[in-house]
């Protein structure tokens, strides 16, 4: 009997513990193999530089492996973890040597064609019930975001973009995409630091928003 009730008394306490914070790193899908291995490596080098910061936020990838996954799955893996933030990524190989991020917010409008319900069941909430839900919050942080950069690198960024976005249309939490151009899959190294930097000021805010 006393067993019974200390199991139900851990099983209690665990369950009213509040969920830590949440950010999830998406490194996108992409077309070449090469750009999905190497969004891959940098995200879990974000991941881990992160973690070292803040010890007490749990951030995870929307993907482990180097095979692109359907657009959906990575909304609805943030969805079902109840993330707080959801950071997407897009590399893209350019022939410009300039260094620049571009920074883009999903906007009131959906994209033409939303892709398919996931054939997982993780908690998928419909595009048209989602993304609307954080808007002005993702673009308060993707603006903060943009600061950060300019505060702490010589990086060149632009002000966010509002474009209907596929890869975050599903998405509950606050987020946005960040497009790295790339003359060569590896050259995201060059951008590493000031990512990190930003990233840093971008979760200190959304932690002050939810004191």
């Amino acid at each position: 009997m006393k067993t019974f009730f200390l199991i139900f008394a851990v099983s209690f306490t665990l369950g009213a513990m509040p969920a830590p914070f949440t950010v999830v790193l998406d490194p996108g899908t992409g077309r070449e193999p090469a750009l999905l291995q190497e969004s891959l490596a940098c995200t879990e080098l974000l991941r881990q530089a992160l973690e070292d910061t803040f010890p007490e936020v749990r951030i995870v990838l929307s993907r482990t492996s180097a095979i692109a996954p359907d657009i959906n799955q990575a909304a609805s893996f943030s969805n079902r973890l109840h993330a707080d933030l959801h950071v997407a990524f897009n590399f893209a190989i350019t022939k410009e040597e300039s260094r620049y991020v571009q920074l883009y917010t999903c906007g009131q409008k959906a994209h033409m064609t939303p892709g398919k319900h996931p054939k997982s069941n993780l908690t998928f909430i419909p595009f048209g019930k989602a993304y609307t839900k954080e808007i002005n919050r993702s673009q308060h942080l993707a603006h903060h975001l943009v600061s950060a950069l300019k505060a702490t690198s010589s990086l060149s960024c632009n002000e966010p973009h509002v474009l209907p976005l596929k890869a975050l249309q599903g998405v509950l939490a606050p987020s946005f995409l960040i497009e790295l151009p790339l003359t060569k899959p590896h050259d995201w190294r060059s951008y590493f630091s000031a990512l990190h930097e930003g990233l840093k000021a971008v979760i200190q805010e959304q932690l002050k928003e939810q004191e």
